[in-house]
């Protein structure tokens, strides 16, 4: 693949590369062996462009180093979020050992779904969220053979919660999320971000809470 790249690069038919959502790069490389082949990129004579909404100032030279750019060649280019902000961050304390119990009771009976409005529950453990979904009937999303992502988010409609592990946290723009439920903290402040990030697109108040 590389080389037909560099094939397609030199006859002058590949103008440049695009690395959409690349902090995944430095968040899930170690589970995704094949994110740590795109260094191989910068092999091909074209320019490569990596965007990203979460890389922070103190990660971004190790994405550079991990995609394998030459520092001295980089041009960073930083903007401002125009977007409203339209959703409410909360932290629900409950004892410990009662984290799924007080997540079902939160979506059943306070985080209530319109009709035309969904809610996304994430997890930290595919063991949890296939638990809650048993108990629940919600599917889970999770990055296993045996899920069928893809069956499962068009299967998704209005008025329904979707469960999910942090694989769900990236390519998932519906503008009519409303309730974003973590069970337990993420593990990292980017995931964060990245997941309760779903909510409110249509800029309508929404919720983002961890319990």
């Amino acid at each position: 693949t590389i080389n037909w790249l560099q094939h397609v690069a030199n006859a002058g038919l590949l103008n440049r590369i695009f690395v959409d959502e690349g902090h995944v790069v430095l968040t899930d490389s170690h589970y995704r062996e094949n994110l740590k082949r795109l260094c191989l990129l910068s092999t091909i004579n074209a320019p490569i462009i990596v965007l990203s909404a979460t890389v922070s100032p103190l990660s971004q030279d190790d994405l550079v180093c991990e995609i394998g750019l030459d520092p001295a060649s980089v041009q960073l280019v930083r903007s401002p979020c125009t977007s409203p902000l339209s959703i409410r961050y909360e932290v629900m304390r409950v004892d410990r050992g009662t984290v799924t119990e007080a997540t079902i009771a939160c979506i059943r009976n306070e985080l209530l779904l319109r009709e035309d409005e969904r809610g996304i529950v994430f997890f930290t453990s595919i063991a949890d969220g296939l638990n809650f979904s048993s108990l629940t009937g919600i599917p889970l999303v999770y990055a296993k053979p045996e899920c069928d992502r893809k069956a499962i988010l068009e299967n998704w409609k209005d008025g329904e919660w979707l469960a999910g592990t942090s694989c769900l946290g990236q390519g998932i723009d519906k503008p009519n999320i409303r309730f974003v439920v973590h069970h337990g903290a993420p593990f990292s402040e980017s995931q964060f971000i990245q997941e309760s990030g779903r909510a409110g697109r249509d800029g309508k108040p929404s919720i983002s809470r961890i319990i």
